[in-house]
């Protein structure tokens, strides 16, 4: 089973390529996905500290990719990023932390926000 720091799933190729240039001066270990089936069938090989997700798949509903995750049981203290084009509503959040979701991400990409939660979710685990 390989340890990683993070991995990143968006489907959108735009965004992929802001995450991308946000940790392309980092020396965390990433591996990026753009299917949320394929990342769910590899997260039992690859265990990361941190999870990123879009809210906005297509492969799969983030409320479905929770279930589903938290039924295999994968959880270890992985710390889960919703990544979203708009803000999520309180109450929406709530619905996915209670599914696992740790925080959310505003889509473009801050850097300096998104550097700082990975940190503060790395050195949690």
């Amino acid at each position: 089973m390989a340890n990683l720091d993070l991995i990143v799933v968006e489907e959108n190729p735009n965004h992929l390529e802001e995450f991308r240039s946000s940790l392309a001066d980092s020396t965390l270990s990433v591996q990026y996905f753009t299917d949320g089936e394929e990342t769910l069938n590899k997260l039992e090989e690859i265990r990361p500290k941190v999870l990123v997700i879009s809210l906005e798949m297509d492969s799969v509903s983030v409320e479905d990719f929770l279930i589903r995750f938290s039924q295999k049981c994968i959880w270890d203290n992985m710390a889960v990023i919703i990544a979203s084009n708009q803000d999520i509503p309180k109450k929406d959040f709530f619905s996915l932390a209670s599914l696992g979701a740790s925080d959310t991400l505003k889509k473009p990409i801050d850097r300096v926000e998104f550097l700082e939660k990975l940190n503060h979710f790395k050195s949690a685990a």
